[in-house]
């Protein structure tokens, strides 16, 4: 789990607010549009990943051998339309190279 301890003490651990204190740690870097709209899709764009993907992901590593065959099916499934949705949608159907704008954001490093 990712954690990160802000200088006043604060503690985050969820991945969202990890990676937006990050993209604010170094804002020359560009991990975060400058301005809010931008700002909110990336975080848009993380949040489906969070919740479509990476969600529908987990159960996977919780499976064994002898998981029936149905419930993995399931599983394969919803993370083949998560993952289908964030070509189709976030990144156009192939046509852009990055999830939000024309660079490397944290979006990117959360798919």
């Amino acid at each position: 789990m990712p954690t990160i301890v802000l200088d006043d003490g604060t503690t985050l651990s969820e991945n969202i607010a990890c990676l937006m204190a990050l993209a604010d740690m170094a804002p020359e870097a560009g991990l975060v549009p400058m301005d809010h709209t931008g700002r909110l899709v990336v975080e848009n764009a993380i949040s489906f990943i969070g919740t479509e993907i990476h969600a529908a992901i987990g159960p996977l590593f919780r499976m064994s051998d002898d998981s029936p065959k149905e419930v993995r099916a399931f599983v394969e499934e919803r993370v083949h339309q998560g993952l289908t949705k964030l070509a189709d949608v976030l990144l156009e159907k192939g046509n852009k190279k990055y999830l939000v704008g024309d660079g490397f954001t944290v979006a990117d490093a959360c798919a």
